[in-house]
C-alpha cells in the first residue's frame, strides 16, 4: 500500500516495537472510529457545499482540526474508554496517533499491521460504515478472521456490515452531491 516512503517503514517499525512492549501477541481489542472521513466529514461537506477533503480543508481553514479532527479524536477516545469499562484490559484506538509525515496510505498500512499482529477483536463505533478507514479496517479484520462487534458489543456479521455500508452508500448517493465513495463501494463489494 505504501510505496517509496523509506522513512515511513522506519517510523512504523519504531512504533510497532513500542506496541510490542505493551501488547503481547493478539491480546488487544481494536476500537475503530471515524477520523478523517465518516458521517461528520460528509455532514461538514454538505454544510460547506464541498465534495472532497481538500475542498473541506480550504473551506474550514484553521477550523478544520477543531470542526472535524478534534471531535472525531474525542469520539474515538470515548469509545475506547467505553470498551475498557466493559472489561477489555487492552484497547487500541488509532485516532490519537499523529505522525506529521504520514498520509492516509501510511496510517492504513500501519494500523493493518496492528490489526493483524496485536488484535483479537475489532469493535466498530457508531457510524463506522461512512468512514473509508473504518471500512478498510473491517475488510482487514474480516479477512484475518478476527471477531467483529458493533458499538453495542453485538456481533457484526458480514450480512449486517454489508447492509450498513450499503445504506451509507445509498444515503450518500441519494444526496447527488458527487462524493467520491469508491472506498465505501470497494468495502461493500469485498464484504
Amino acid at each position: 500500500m505504501v510505496t517509496g516512503n523509506v522513512d515511513w517503514r522506519k517510523q512504523a517499525d519504531i512504533l510497532l516495537s513500542m506496541v510490542d512492549c505493551l501488547v503481547l501477541d493478539n491480546e488487544a481489542v481494536y476500537a475503530s472510529s471515524e477520523f478523517t472521513t465518516g458521517k461528520t466529514f460528509y455532514d461538514l461537506c454538505v454544510e460547506f457545499n464541498v465534495f472532497t477533503s481538500e475542498d473541506l480543508k480550504k473551506a474550514l481553514g484553521t477550523d478544520y482540526k477543531m470542526r472535524l479532527l478534534d471531535p472525531n479524536k474525542e469520539k474515538g477516545i470515548r469509545f475506547a474508554r467505553k470498551l475498557r469499562d466493559l472489561g477489555h484490559p487492552v484497547v487500541l484506538t488509532p485516532n490519537p496517533l499523529y505522525v506529521p509525515s504520514w498520509g492516509q496510505p501510511e496510517y492504513l498500512s500501519f494500523w493493518k499491521e496492528i490489526l493483524l499482529k496485536k488484535s483479537s477483536a475489532v469493535y466498530f463505533n457508531e457510524g463506522w460504515e461512512y468512514s473509508n478507514g473504518c471500512t478498510f479496517e473491517y475488510d482487514v479484520a474480516l479477512n484475518a478472521g478476527l471477531r467483529l462487534f458493533d458499538h453495542n458489543s453485538q456481533q457484526l456479521t458480514p450480512p449486517i456490515a454489508k447492509g450498513l455500508i450499503g445504506k451509507a452508500i445509498e444515503g450518500l448517493e441519494s444526496k447527488r452531491l458527487g462524493f467520491d465513495i469508491k472506498s465505501l463501494k470497494q468495502a461493500y463489494e469485498q464484504g
